[in-house]
């Protein structure tokens, strides 16, 4: 105990020890340093640690409730809390965005530990980690010389994360920042504009994505006889648009993680190799060649247990949902759609929306606002993801007033060049 109050006195000299059941907690010995993707570039070493001053900490117990809160820089030195285990010291930057300019979050917590009656309990170091997504993007010095003013890039993370890079951003080195979330590991790279004065639109997805990367996407260009398109790249003719994403991760460690498998003596930087290099442990397996029955899946969604992907399916007024899971671990590249109906009058209809042909869900066109307008999943919702549910629950109304025979073809192609079609089946009597 005198030990215990001989440290207290250094922290507080207006400290007296607590009574009944309560113990404390000492958070002006407590410390944060924050960690940046290569290493430590911010230690506190004391409350005077300017970076950190703004950071919140809270205090949670057992129940997951907030036992106190404050920034780094107005914690009190000593905190009274209930006798009791299951404490833990969360410190975080802000509240996190799902995009946003320049703006890191960084996050770290301490081990749960208890509070015992009548002592004082030290909290120590909390390392507050980078924990959001880091995205920047590059363009090639030959590439720069045939964009136009329009050109821009649009990144899209973590299924509402979106920001746009125009020549002003990408000029500038800015970063963008994006909330990492379970369950969601593809990153798309949209590039739209005019090169050479073609106008280019292409998307391009990467996945893997964790907290604590920074991802570069980086454009090239190869001027020259057309070669083959490869996963990732477009031709508008005479040239070749290259896409590709450099991953630094936690540790520094730099790994090329996504390539369109260009001749490696094309790429920006690697224009006289002495050999090409091998695959490398940094370097990913090339992607499965087409044809692999298992890249891409069609199951039965939603609750209705009346939709069957194998028969004819009568509708009726209370038919229930109608939605077909698409899996695609390689991401989509395509959604092709096609509505053949017996019924003249259903095809005028759906003429009137422009859907009597086939279209294309991944890329959509100027179809995308009727798309929009009937609820389905359409352009960066499907191109690039490897699970979308075809959703056509409204178009049951739709189809109520023509008797007839209504499928709906769909084929899908992944990135890898797999593909896969199936048919539903649907009849109005």
């Amino acid at each position: 105990m005198a030990a215990a109050l001989l440290a207290a006195t250094s922290c507080s000299e207006h400290w007296t020890p607590p009574t009944g059941s309560e113990g404390s907690l000492a958070l002006g010995s407590m410390t944060v340093d924050v960690k940046e993707n290569a290493n430590v570039v911010v230690s506190s070493g004391s409350r005077a640690g300017a970076d950190v001053n703004s950071f919140t900490v809270r205090i949670f117990d057992k129940t997951g409730a907030v036992a106190g809160e404050w920034t780094y820089g107005q914690m009190p030195e000593i905190v009274p809390l209930e006798a009791t285990d299951g404490y833990v010291v969360k410190v975080e930057s802000h509240e996190v965005e799902k995009a946003a300019w320049d703006k890191p979050y960084y996050y770290g917590e301490s081990k749960s530990f208890a509070i015992e009656k009548n002592k004082i309990t030290e909290v120590g170091t909390i390392v507050a980690a980078f924990s959001s997504l880091k995205v920047t993007v590059e363009f090639g010095d030959d590439l720069k010389a045939m964009l136009g003013d329009d050109v821009k890039v649009v990144i899209e993370a973590n299924d509402e994360g979106l920001i746009t890079f125009t020549n002003k951003e990408v000029e500038a080195g800015n970063a963008a920042y994006f909330e990492v979330v379970e369950g969601s590991t593809t990153m798309a790279a949209h590039f739209t504009g005019s090169v050479n004065g073609v106008l280019i639109d292409d998307i391009v997805p990467f996945t893997g994505i964790k907290a604590g990367e920074h991802r570069i996407v980086r454009y090239g260009v190869k001027v020259g006889p057309e070669p083959d398109k490869p996963t990732g790249s477009i031709n508008p003719g005479d040239f070749v648009l290259d896409t590709d994403v450099v991953e630094v991760d936690v540790n520094g460690n730099v790994t090329i993680v996504d390539d369109p498998k260009l001749d490696d003596s094309d790429r920006p930087g690697q224009e006289d190799p002495v050999t090409p290099p091998g695959p490398g442990p940094d370097v990913p397996d090339v992607p499965d060649v087409p044809g692999d029955d298992n890249a891409i899946v069609f199951t039965k969604g939603g609750e209705n247990e009346n939709l069957d992907l194998d028969r004819v399916n009568v509708v009726t007024e209370n038919f229930g949902d109608v939605i077909i899971n698409i899996d695609a671990e390689k991401g989509i590249s395509v959604l092709e759609v096609s509505i053949i109906t017996t019924s003249e009058n259903f095809e005028i209809t759906i003429a009137d929306f422009g859907l009597n042909k086939p279209f294309d869900l991944a890329n959509p066109g100027d179809l995308a606002e009727t798309l929009e307008s009937l609820s389905l999943p359409y352009g960066p919702a499907v191109k690039g993801k490897t699970n979308v549910p075809f959703d056509i629950t409204g178009f049951m109304t739709m189809l109520m007033p023509f008797p007839g025979d209504h499928n709906f073809q769909l084929r899908v192609v992944d990135m890898a060049g797999n593909e896969n079609s199936m048919t539903l089946k649907l009849k109005v009597n």
